[in-house]
């Protein structure tokens, strides 16, 4: 099935780098005293990222989004459970496509139009992923239920309100900046649920060899995030996490959860 190409440019890695440090001196100056952080910077341009893309590129942002939820720092490398070490450390050209595959909605409630992209280079079937991504967002545990919501996959990255994108390490550090994913986390940016591929392929060992259920997670994580939900912490010793806690990072002594239903998010 022929794909929509919707960027038309290679990253520049060693441009990108220049612009991240200024936007980080920037943010530094401009944040408030309470800790409020200013609009994501472009990657790409430096410039502020529009509140809605008019125009595609490989790093814009497509969508206005809520306010972007900061991953922690990356302090070390993460576990990491080996479910296919051939895909970890990918590299990619910065090049999106757009998964031609339309769903209609499956449920009542606020229409959120979403559509998938995924990063040439990627080894992996962009209609596999899209499948993926809409079994998670419409199965009965998820946003749906919990947010009175209505998902409808569309074939246009400008008419969505989130595009969940599968993008290389290095690439989701670029469509995350300025926050601080350090190669290995995911994040929501600028109408984005970055869903960084060595998580994808290699999962987490916080999720020990459940790899399915860790995907379910990611992209029910950061799409909540899109929907307006900050992070949340391990309510107890051997509780289900929320969804909404950084599972990657730590469990907290909670078990894992990828499901938004079953502790409200």
């Amino acid at each position: 099935m022929p794909t929509d190409r919707t960027a038309s440019r290679p990253i520049r890695p060693v441009g990108a780098v220049a612009v991240l440090v200024a936007v980080l001196v920037l943010t530094a100056c401009t944040t408030s005293r309470s800790g409020s952080q200013t609009r994501p910077t472009d990657p790409v341009t430096g410039g502020i990222s529009p509140t809605r893309a008019a125009t595609t590129g490989p790093l814009a942002s497509p969508t206005t989004g809520p306010p972007t939820n900061a991953p922690r720092q990356a302090t070390s490398a993460p576990p990491r459970l080996a479910a296919d070490p051939r895909r970890a450390g990918l590299i990619g050209d910065g090049v999106f496509t757009t998964v031609p595959l339309a769903f209609p909605a499956t449920a009542r409630g606020r229409v959120v139009p979403y559509a998938v992209q995924i990063e040439q280079g990627i080894p992996a079937d962009p209609r596999d992923f899209a499948m993926q991504v809409h079994a998670t967002l419409t199965d009965h545990r998820g946003w749906q239920g919990v947010d009175h919501v209505a998902f409808v996959a569309v074939t246009s990255a400008a008419a969505a309100a989130i595009i969940v994108t599968l993008a290389t390490p290095r690439t989701t550090d670029l469509l995350c900046a300025p926050l601080d994913t350090g190669g290995w986390l995911d994040c929501f940016n600028g109408g984005r649920a970055v869903i960084n591929s060595d998580r994808w392929f290699v999962g987490s060992a916080n999720y020990g060899g459940d790899l399915a259920g860790y995907r379910h997670e990611l992209v029910n994580h950061e799409v909540g995030h899109g929907l307006g939900h900050d992070h949340r912490y391990c309510p107890g010793p051997g509780e289900l996490a929320p969804v909404m806690q950084q599972q990657t990072i730590s469990l907290q002594g909670c078990r894992p959860n990828p499901w938004p239903s079953v502790t409200g998010g």
